[in-house]
Protein backbone atom coordinates (compact mmCIF):
# COMPACT_ATOMS: atom_id res chain seq x y z
CA UNK A 1 0.00 0.00 0.00
CA UNK A 2 1.29 3.46 -0.93
CA UNK A 3 1.01 5.70 2.13
CA UNK A 4 0.48 9.44 1.64
CA UNK A 5 3.48 11.65 2.32
CA UNK A 6 3.13 13.92 5.38
CA UNK A 7 2.31 17.56 4.81
CA UNK A 8 4.52 20.15 6.47
CA UNK A 9 2.00 22.92 5.92
CA UNK A 10 -1.25 21.88 4.21
CA UNK A 11 -1.95 25.43 3.00
CA UNK A 12 1.36 25.96 1.20
CA UNK A 13 3.75 22.98 1.13
CA UNK A 14 2.58 19.64 -0.32
CA UNK A 15 3.84 16.46 1.29
CA UNK A 16 6.00 15.56 -1.69
CA UNK A 17 8.10 18.69 -1.10
CA UNK A 18 9.00 17.69 2.47
CA UNK A 19 11.65 15.06 1.54
CA UNK A 20 13.22 17.53 -0.90
CA UNK A 21 13.50 20.23 1.76
CA UNK A 22 14.79 17.71 4.30
CA UNK A 23 17.41 16.42 1.87
CA UNK A 24 18.63 19.94 1.05
CA UNK A 25 18.88 20.89 4.72
CA UNK A 26 20.70 17.65 5.58
CA UNK A 27 23.26 18.28 2.83
CA UNK A 28 23.87 21.88 3.88
CA UNK A 29 24.17 20.94 7.57
CA UNK A 30 26.57 18.14 6.74
CA UNK A 31 28.79 20.48 4.76
CA UNK A 32 28.70 23.03 7.56
CA UNK A 33 29.41 20.63 10.43
CA UNK A 34 32.06 18.42 8.79
CA UNK A 35 35.23 18.85 6.77
CA UNK A 36 33.75 17.02 3.77
CA UNK A 37 33.40 20.16 1.69
CA UNK A 38 36.80 21.49 2.69
CA UNK A 39 38.60 18.36 1.49
CA UNK A 40 37.21 18.60 -2.04
CA UNK A 41 35.94 21.73 -3.75
CA UNK A 42 34.27 19.57 -6.42
CA UNK A 43 32.38 17.48 -3.87
CA UNK A 44 31.29 20.65 -2.08
CA UNK A 45 30.06 22.20 -5.34
CA UNK A 46 28.13 19.09 -6.40
CA UNK A 47 26.46 18.69 -3.01
CA UNK A 48 25.47 22.35 -2.94
CA UNK A 49 24.10 21.99 -6.47
CA UNK A 50 21.98 19.02 -5.39
CA UNK A 51 20.72 20.98 -2.38
CA UNK A 52 19.81 23.96 -4.56
CA UNK A 53 17.98 21.78 -7.09
CA UNK A 54 16.07 20.07 -4.29
CA UNK A 55 15.00 23.42 -2.81
CA UNK A 56 14.01 24.80 -6.23
CA UNK A 57 11.97 21.66 -6.92
CA UNK A 58 10.25 21.99 -3.55
CA UNK A 59 9.48 25.65 -4.30
CA UNK A 60 8.01 24.77 -7.71
CA UNK A 61 5.87 21.95 -6.29
CA UNK A 62 4.67 24.21 -3.45
CA UNK A 63 3.72 27.01 -5.84
CA UNK A 64 1.87 24.66 -8.19
CA UNK A 65 0.25 22.77 -5.33
CA UNK A 66 -1.24 25.96 -3.92
CA UNK A 67 -2.79 27.31 -7.15
CA UNK A 68 -5.02 25.60 -9.71
CA UNK A 69 -4.49 28.52 -12.09
CA UNK A 70 -0.71 28.03 -11.97
CA UNK A 71 -1.11 24.27 -12.48
CA UNK A 72 -3.28 24.94 -15.54
CA UNK A 73 -0.68 27.27 -17.06
CA UNK A 74 2.25 25.00 -16.26
CA UNK A 75 0.54 21.86 -17.57
CA UNK A 76 -0.60 23.51 -20.80
CA UNK A 77 2.98 24.65 -21.48
CA UNK A 78 4.31 21.17 -20.62
CA UNK A 79 1.82 19.53 -22.98
CA UNK A 80 2.78 21.82 -25.83
CA UNK A 81 6.40 20.72 -25.42
CA UNK A 82 5.55 17.01 -25.18
CA UNK A 83 2.87 16.81 -27.87
CA UNK A 84 5.09 17.44 -30.87
CA UNK A 85 5.02 14.84 -33.68
CA UNK A 86 7.09 11.82 -32.75
CA UNK A 87 7.32 8.02 -32.70
CA UNK A 88 4.23 7.67 -30.50
CA UNK A 89 2.15 8.81 -33.48
CA UNK A 90 2.68 5.33 -34.96
CA UNK A 91 0.36 4.09 -32.20
CA UNK A 92 -1.81 7.19 -31.82
CA UNK A 93 -2.81 7.98 -35.39
CA UNK A 94 -4.07 4.59 -36.66
CA UNK A 95 -6.23 4.43 -33.53
CA UNK A 96 -7.88 7.86 -33.67
CA UNK A 97 -8.27 7.65 -37.46
CA UNK A 98 -10.99 5.06 -36.76
CA UNK A 99 -13.21 7.93 -35.55
CA UNK A 100 -16.32 8.59 -37.63
CA UNK A 101 -19.65 10.41 -37.47
CA UNK A 102 -20.27 12.67 -34.51
CA UNK A 103 -17.05 12.60 -32.48
CA UNK A 104 -16.44 13.54 -28.85
CA UNK A 105 -12.91 13.83 -27.47
CA UNK A 106 -12.32 13.82 -23.72
CA UNK A 107 -9.40 16.11 -22.87
CA UNK A 108 -8.19 17.23 -26.31
CA UNK A 109 -5.54 19.46 -24.70
CA UNK A 110 -3.68 21.43 -27.40
CA UNK A 111 -5.33 19.46 -30.23
CA UNK A 112 -2.66 16.77 -30.52
CA UNK A 113 -4.95 14.35 -32.35
CA UNK A 114 -5.86 16.91 -35.03
CA UNK A 115 -2.68 16.12 -36.93
CA UNK A 116 -3.74 12.47 -37.14
CA UNK A 117 -7.05 13.48 -38.75
CA UNK A 118 -5.24 15.82 -41.14
CA UNK A 119 -2.75 13.10 -42.14
CA UNK A 120 -5.55 10.95 -43.59
CA UNK A 121 -8.08 12.92 -45.66
CA UNK A 122 -10.40 9.91 -45.87
CA UNK A 123 -10.45 9.62 -42.07
CA UNK A 124 -11.13 13.35 -41.70
CA UNK A 125 -13.95 13.15 -44.26
CA UNK A 126 -15.60 10.40 -42.20
CA UNK A 127 -16.07 12.81 -39.26
CA UNK A 128 -19.32 14.79 -39.36
CA UNK A 129 -18.62 16.98 -36.31
CA UNK A 130 -16.22 17.19 -33.39
CA UNK A 131 -16.77 18.24 -29.77
CA UNK A 132 -13.97 18.51 -27.20
CA UNK A 133 -14.54 18.39 -23.43
CA UNK A 134 -11.54 20.05 -21.78
CA UNK A 135 -11.28 21.27 -18.15
CA UNK A 136 -8.18 23.45 -18.67
CA UNK A 137 -9.03 26.81 -20.33
CA UNK A 138 -5.30 27.49 -20.87
CA UNK A 139 -5.50 25.14 -23.85
CA UNK A 140 -8.01 27.32 -25.71
CA UNK A 141 -5.53 29.29 -27.80
CA UNK A 142 -3.41 26.28 -28.77
CA UNK A 143 -6.48 24.18 -29.55
CA UNK A 144 -7.87 26.83 -31.88
CA UNK A 145 -4.45 27.33 -33.46
CA UNK A 146 -4.07 23.60 -34.12
CA UNK A 147 -7.55 23.39 -35.67
CA UNK A 148 -6.78 26.32 -37.98
CA UNK A 149 -3.34 24.98 -38.88
CA UNK A 150 -4.69 21.60 -39.97
CA UNK A 151 -7.70 23.06 -41.79
CA UNK A 152 -9.98 20.18 -40.85
CA UNK A 153 -13.17 19.77 -42.92
CA UNK A 154 -15.59 19.30 -40.01
CA UNK A 155 -17.04 21.75 -37.45
CA UNK A 156 -15.19 21.91 -34.13
CA UNK A 157 -16.55 23.07 -30.77
CA UNK A 158 -15.20 22.85 -27.23
CA UNK A 159 -16.84 22.73 -23.81
CA UNK A 160 -14.59 23.91 -20.97
CA UNK A 161 -15.57 21.58 -18.12
CA UNK A 162 -14.46 18.33 -16.49
CA UNK A 163 -15.80 15.08 -17.89
CA UNK A 164 -16.83 13.92 -14.39
CA UNK A 165 -19.48 16.62 -14.26
CA UNK A 166 -21.27 15.11 -17.20
CA UNK A 167 -21.30 15.83 -20.91
CA UNK A 168 -23.80 18.39 -22.11
CA UNK A 169 -25.44 16.06 -24.62
CA UNK A 170 -28.43 13.72 -24.64
CA UNK A 171 -27.80 9.99 -24.19
CA UNK A 172 -26.71 8.25 -27.38
CA UNK A 173 -25.50 11.47 -29.04
CA UNK A 174 -22.10 10.40 -30.37
CA UNK A 175 -20.76 7.77 -32.77
CA UNK A 176 -17.20 7.94 -31.43
CA UNK A 177 -15.54 8.97 -28.17
CA UNK A 178 -11.76 9.43 -28.00
CA UNK A 179 -9.56 9.38 -24.90
CA UNK A 180 -5.77 9.57 -25.29
CA UNK A 181 -3.67 10.23 -22.18
CA UNK A 182 -6.67 11.56 -20.27
CA UNK A 183 -8.00 8.97 -17.79
CA UNK A 184 -4.74 9.16 -15.84
CA UNK A 185 -5.51 12.70 -14.73
CA UNK A 186 -9.25 12.76 -14.05
CA UNK A 187 -10.37 12.52 -10.43
CA UNK A 188 -12.83 9.68 -11.02
CA UNK A 189 -12.13 7.46 -14.06
CA UNK A 190 -15.18 5.33 -13.31
CA UNK A 191 -17.48 8.33 -13.49
CA UNK A 192 -15.91 9.52 -16.76
CA UNK A 193 -16.30 6.05 -18.29
CA UNK A 194 -19.92 5.98 -17.16
CA UNK A 195 -20.52 9.29 -18.95
CA UNK A 196 -18.80 7.92 -22.06
CA UNK A 197 -21.03 4.85 -22.00
CA UNK A 198 -24.07 7.08 -21.69
CA UNK A 199 -23.36 9.42 -24.61
CA UNK A 200 -22.32 6.71 -27.10
CA UNK A 201 -24.93 5.40 -29.51
CA UNK A 202 -25.51 1.65 -29.77
CA UNK A 203 -22.83 0.56 -32.21
CA UNK A 204 -20.70 3.58 -31.26
CA UNK A 205 -17.00 3.19 -30.52
CA UNK A 206 -14.75 4.28 -27.66
CA UNK A 207 -11.10 4.72 -28.75
CA UNK A 208 -8.51 4.78 -25.97
CA UNK A 209 -4.75 4.99 -25.44
CA UNK A 210 -3.45 5.52 -21.92
CA UNK A 211 -0.29 5.01 -19.89
CA UNK A 212 -0.78 2.44 -17.14
CA UNK A 213 0.79 0.86 -14.08
CA UNK A 214 3.98 -1.05 -14.78
CA UNK A 215 4.13 -4.76 -13.78
CA UNK A 216 4.62 -5.36 -10.03
CA UNK A 217 8.27 -5.71 -9.05
CA UNK A 218 9.57 -3.95 -12.16
CA UNK A 219 11.96 -0.99 -12.07
CA UNK A 220 9.35 1.11 -13.88
CA UNK A 221 6.80 0.35 -11.14
CA UNK A 222 9.30 1.52 -8.52
CA UNK A 223 9.92 4.72 -10.46
CA UNK A 224 6.15 5.27 -10.76
CA UNK A 225 5.80 4.98 -7.01
CA UNK A 226 8.68 7.40 -6.37
CA UNK A 227 7.73 9.96 -9.01
CA UNK A 228 3.95 9.64 -8.70
CA UNK A 229 3.34 12.32 -6.04
CA UNK A 230 5.42 14.88 -7.95
CA UNK A 231 3.81 14.14 -11.31
CA UNK A 232 0.36 14.44 -9.77
CA UNK A 233 1.18 18.11 -9.15
CA UNK A 234 3.36 18.80 -12.21
CA UNK A 235 0.93 17.14 -14.63
CA UNK A 236 -2.25 18.51 -13.01
CA UNK A 237 -3.59 15.33 -11.43
CA UNK A 238 -1.80 12.69 -13.51
CA UNK A 239 -1.59 9.36 -11.66
CA UNK A 240 -0.30 5.88 -12.47
CA UNK A 241 -3.40 3.67 -12.57
CA UNK A 242 -4.57 0.27 -13.75
CA UNK A 243 -6.58 1.93 -16.49
CA UNK A 244 -7.13 -1.21 -18.55
CA UNK A 245 -8.76 -2.72 -15.48
CA UNK A 246 -10.84 0.45 -15.03
CA UNK A 247 -11.99 0.44 -18.67
CA UNK A 248 -12.75 -3.28 -18.78
CA UNK A 249 -14.57 -3.14 -15.44
CA UNK A 250 -16.70 -0.13 -16.38
CA UNK A 251 -17.61 -1.11 -19.95
CA UNK A 252 -17.10 -4.87 -20.17
CA UNK A 253 -20.73 -5.98 -19.81
CA UNK A 254 -22.06 -3.68 -22.52
CA UNK A 255 -19.13 -3.34 -24.93
CA UNK A 256 -17.23 -5.53 -27.35
CA UNK A 257 -13.47 -4.94 -27.18
CA UNK A 258 -11.04 -5.13 -30.08
CA UNK A 259 -7.48 -4.26 -30.96
CA UNK A 260 -6.51 -4.17 -27.28
CA UNK A 261 -2.74 -4.12 -26.92
CA UNK A 262 -0.56 -3.53 -23.89
CA UNK A 263 2.72 -2.19 -25.26
CA UNK A 264 5.90 -0.28 -24.44
CA UNK A 265 5.47 3.23 -25.79
CA UNK A 266 8.45 5.25 -27.09
CA UNK A 267 8.38 7.67 -24.17
CA UNK A 268 11.41 9.57 -22.77
CA UNK A 269 10.69 8.68 -19.13
CA UNK A 270 10.56 4.96 -18.22
CA UNK A 271 7.64 5.33 -15.82
CA UNK A 272 5.43 6.37 -18.77
CA UNK A 273 6.49 3.52 -21.09
CA UNK A 274 3.76 0.94 -20.15
CA UNK A 275 0.67 1.68 -22.26
CA UNK A 276 -2.62 0.18 -23.34
CA UNK A 277 -4.61 1.00 -26.46
CA UNK A 278 -7.67 -0.37 -28.19
CA UNK A 279 -11.31 0.18 -28.95
CA UNK A 280 -14.63 -0.78 -27.40
CA UNK A 281 -17.87 -0.92 -29.38
CA UNK A 282 -21.18 -0.43 -27.61
CA UNK A 283 -23.57 -3.32 -28.23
Amino acid sequence: MDLPLPSLCPCCIPGVAVPLITTALAILLTLRSTSLGKRSALVSFLLKLVACLALLSALLLSALGSSQALRNKFFSSLCLLLSKPGPLDVHRCPLVQRAAGKVLEIGPGPGTNFRCFAADPDAAAAIASYVGVEPNPEFEASLRRSAAEHDLPFPISTTWLTAELGIDAPPGSFDTVISTHVLCSVQDPGRVLENIREVLKPGGTFLFMEHVLAPPGSAARLLQRIAGPSFKILADGCQFRDLWGEIEGALGDEFEFGGVEQFDAPMPLPMFVPHVKGWARKR
